[in-house]
């Protein structure tokens, strides 16, 4: 199909042909005739009049340029109608094939998206589970311009970036459970930045749990090294008061189960007496007193002798 380049003649517009002259004195004239007249009301009709004049006077001016602009309008309306009409062939056609050659440009890059894929999975190995081929895809590799040895290269340089990304985080993670968050940190955007945050948070926070650990080790050993106070029931006051009892009962009880007075007196502490004024004595009596009793019921007998005060003596 051979090249046609669209060509209009600039058309050669000839001067309008009408009385200007003449239109414009009459219009000044008429102007001028009632500029600043004043009408009184006798002169009512007058005026209606000359308004209906100078009204007609305006419609036949605009009139005259309407049907003026018309004649010099309709080859410009007639050409435009035309145009209109080829242009929207043109669009329609236009765009077939501009599908075609879109799905065309399409299958290419996807050809090309292919052969990338392919220099990936031998790249990457066993890295191609944790890097996945769309995450580390650019689009502007599938442009025409690029060069696929160029996108091929710029390909294996971040696989090999990753892998080795991967292996610093290891050398530089505990094994196991930090390792473990701080490479998912990382596989989520690839980053370093993200991986190196996570790495800080989780140290940052087993750091607290030792600590809390720590001091509550501490705060158990505190506890199981102080002595056990435990009070006494009233049962132990009373055994353990008993048995002292006992005891002291036993020294002044002798072998054949008779006070011994001698070593009750020792036992019993002087006591100074005390310094009073003289007082009226109270009548003392005497009496002979036969008592039989156990060992336990003379220490009884003794301390109640003791507690009130009385004198005895053996017999």
């Amino acid at each position: 199909m051979e090249e046609l380049t669209v060509q209009i003649q600039k058309p050669i517009i000839p001067p309008l042909v009408w009385n200007k002259e003449a239109v414009e004195a009459y219009v000044n004239d008429a102007v001028e005739k009632y500029v600043g007249i004043v009408y009184t009301d006798d002169m009512i009709d007058d005026a209606k009049k000359d308004r209906a004049k100078l009204n007609a006077l305006e419609k036949q001016l605009a009139k005259a340029f309407t049907a003026t602009k018309d004649v010099y309008l309709a080859p410009l309306a007639e050409l435009e109608t035309v145009t209109k009409d080829l242009r929207q062939k043109i669009k329609k056609t236009s765009g077939e094939i501009d599908v075609q050659v879109k799905s065309y440009e399409d299958a290419l890059k996807q050809a090309k998206k292919n052969d990338l894929y392919h220099v990936y999975t031998a790249a990457a190995g066993s890295l191609a589970v944790l890097v996945p081929f769309e995450k580390i895809f650019n689009e502007r590799w599938l442009n025409k311009t690029y060069a696929f040895g160029t996108a091929e290269k710029e390909l294996k340089t971040i696989i090999e970036e990753k892998r080795l990304e991967l292996d610093d985080l290891a050398d530089d993670c505990e094994p196991g459970e930090e390792y473990e968050a701080v490479k998912r940190a990382y596989l989520k955007n690839l980053s370093m930045k993200e991986a190196r945050a996570e790495r800080k948070e989780f140290r940052d926070f087993k750091a607290q749990q030792e600590q809390a650990a720590q001091a509550k080790a501490a705060e158990e050993a505190t506890r199981r090294a102080a002595p056990v106070i435990q009070r006494p029931t009233a049962e132990d006051l009373e055994i353990k008061a008993q048995a002292a009892q006992n005891v002291e009962m036993s020294k002044i009880i002798d072998d054949n189960g008779r006070l011994d007075f001698s070593s009750l007196r020792a036992a019993r502490p002087e006591q100074a007496a005390p310094v009073e004024e003289p007082a009226q004595q109270p009548k003392i009596f005497e009496r002979t007193l036969h008592v039989r009793y156990t060992a336990e019921q003379g220490r009884e007998l003794i301390e109640a002798l003791n507690k009130i005060g009385l004198e005895y003596k053996l017999i």
